[in-house]
């Protein structure tokens, strides 16, 4: 009876080991003012967010929930950092819809889009046309922070090459998956050893 309790208790823990539950990184309802030189807390998590406009003209629309930003000049950019600190590093990885499009269509001109996971190395998105929906999650292993950074490159139907972009909104979410825990591999271990015995 007790063997049985045992393997039923190691099969739970392996199969909780192997799910991929989620949370919210930011789901936009709170957002950071671009350029107060403040990070935000965006939830009970300990995640900040911090944007940061150069050069350009940029909004938090607490409406829509989203950045609203402009750029006139090329190389202005304007950039959205996660941080957690060192809080926690067991993420595996962050995906979501990222990319909201505007009234007038999706990124108007040419812009390119940088990906910071802070664990070596970039993603880079190059312009004129950034993607709606990233193609593939972004590797997190060990990572304490993730950036964001759209950098205007020119060109733009709009008069005096203006080019305008969006970030966010309540219906694109950023969401993590975690690693499994320590205790849930060590569940995983003794379901093995358990049925070895059981072999015997």
């Amino acid at each position: 009876m007790l063997r049985t309790t045992l393997l039923a208790l190691a099969a739970a823990l392996m199969m909780c080991g192997t799910s991929n539950a989620e949370f919210f990184i930011d789901n936009f309802q709170t957002l950071d003012n671009p350029n107060d030189l403040a990070a935000t807390s965006i939830g009970s998590n300990g995640i900040t967010v911090e944007v940061d406009d150069n050069n350009g003209g940029s909004f938090a629309n607490d409406v829509q929930l989203r950045y609203e930003f402009t750029a006139a000049n090329v190389g202005d950019t304007f950039v959205v950092r996660y941080d957690w600190a060192g809080i926690f590093n067991d993420l595996q990885s962050v995906s979501g819809n990222q990319l909201e499009s505007v009234a007038i269509g999706a990124f108007l001109g040419d812009w390119s889009m940088t990906i910071d996971n802070g664990t070596g190395g970039p993603a880079i998105f190059p312009g004129p046309a950034l993607p709606t929906i990233l193609p593939s999650p972004i590797a997190m292993d060990n990572a304490t922070f993730l950036e964001f950074t759209f950098t205007y490159n020119g060109g733009s139907p709009l008069p005096g090459g203006i080019g305008v972009g969006t970030w966010g909104g309540l219906g694109n979410p950023l969401f993590a998956t975690p690693e499994p825990t320590g205790l849930l591999m060590l569940g995983c271990v003794g379901l093995v050893g358990l049925a070895r015995r059981r072999r015997r």
